[in-house]
């Protein structure tokens, strides 16, 4: 007995079958277009609300870093005329002098000199890569104390001392400004970066300590005899 062909029903079984195969597919391809929609979405809002997070933290620390510059400025002019007017020849019955050194201690536990750290600090878990160049600052900014405190120590028995020790702030301030600066610099392109055209620039050479970005994205203080150890 031959076999009946029918082959109206094949043709009408293939088309069903592409008809469910194209379906599915429009299916999964609506599936995975959702996703990823989805997925970029998830990714722009993540970021955005890290840039809001970010930019907030820079906000608030720039303003105690900035009465931070005003302090050392303050700082770098009264020393400046100190080593002309009151170091070499300070006078203790001096009521003149005695009025410029209550002045001079006044400066010097002024709370802008130190409020600065306690408000990065609070961000501690964002600025992670900062931690380097903010403890090697505030080593620095002890070393202005340091020097200060000798100026009152050898300020009456020993000028000369007291002198240099008056020169070693002078140093020390006019160097911590411009590692405010370099700080700013690079805390404005960590904190905006997701929208930044261009990464922060490091000076080809170092004439004097600067705060450089790493090779490997650390924030750090550098001296110039140290430079040669890191990709600047």
């Amino acid at each position: 007995m031959s076999i009946p062909h029918f082959p109206h029903l094949l043709t009408e079984a293939g088309g069903q079958v592409f008809l469910v195969s194209g379906l599915i597919g429009g299916l999964v391809g609506c599936l995975i277009g959702g996703l990823s929609s989805t997925l970029l979405a998830y990714i722009f809002g993540r970021r955005l609300f890290t840039s809001g997070v970010m930019d907030q933290a820079r906000k608030d620390v720039t303003v105690p870093l900035s009465a931070y510059v005003d302090w050392l400025t303050t700082v770098a002019g009264e020393i400046s005329l100190w080593k002309i007017e009151l170091l070499p020849s300070y006078l203790a019955e001096s009521s003149k002098h005695q009025f410029e050194l209550n002045r001079m201690r006044k400066l010097f536990v002024d709370q802008r000199s130190t409020i600065w750290l306690s408000k990065l600090e609070e961000y501690d878990t964002l600025l992670s890569k900062f931690n380097p160049a903010l403890k090697a600052m505030w080593i620095r900014q002890m070393e202005v104390h340091d020097a200060f405190t000798r100026v009152f120590t050898n300020l009456e028995f020993d000028s000369q001392e007291a002198l240099s020790a008056g020169k070693r702030i002078e140093t020390l301030v006019f160097e911590q400004s411009q590692l405010v600066s370099d700080l700013l610099y690079h805390l404005q392109y960590e904190c905006l970066k997701s929208i930044a055209t261009a990464k922060p620039r490091s000076p080809k050479i170092l004439m004097k300590p600067r705060i450089i970005r790493t090779a490997f994205g650390r924030i750090r203080l550098v001296t110039p005899k140290e430079s040669e150890r890191f990709t600047i």
